[in-house]
């Protein structure tokens, strides 16, 4: 298993990805305060980041599976940006994907400015950049299958 740090975007993004007092976000935060970096991949146009979680952590409802996908990055080299996917399967944070679009994933990442994604008008599946954050929109895409 692999024992390596979050980088800072990553740190950045799951911050971001996690604003908000909703229960679900707090057992997130609590599994990702004890899980370590088992993996990590490259894969030209992003990278995936996957977590071990102690058996012992709070876990979300056992049919949870879903994501959160409301995080989006302006940073140097990629011009249109990247976005950010964080995957929950089986109540357990799985892995976070970053990608750019028909870009190569620059090699370091010096800068970055993060923002919210929404859909404007909504239900419309035209995503916009936001400095606030849609909760229905972010909430919306939720499964709990409970």
């Amino acid at each position: 298993m692999s024992n390596q740090p979050l980088t800072r975007l990553e740190k950045a993004v799951l911050e971001k990805m996690l604003i908000g007092n909703d229960r679900i976000f707090g057992v997130i935060k609590q599994q990702l305060a004890s899980a370590t970096v088992s993996k990590r991949e490259l894969t030209g146009t992003g990278f995936c980041t996957r977590f071990a979680v102690r058996a012992s952590t709070k876990k979300l409802p056992k049919k949870s599976k879903f994501m959160i996908a409301d995080v989006s990055a302006k940073m140097p080299g990629l011009k249109n940006g990247a976005d950010f996917i964080l995957w929950i399967e089986n109540g357990v944070i799985l892995s976070l994907e970053g990608f750019a679009y028909d870009e190569a994933w620059p090699k370091e990442i010096t800068s970055f400015e993060l923002v919210f994604l929404s859909e404007r008008p909504p239900g419309s599946g035209k995503l916009w950049h936001s400095d606030t954050r849609d909760m229905d929109f972010a909430l919306r895409r939720l499964d709990l299958g409970t």
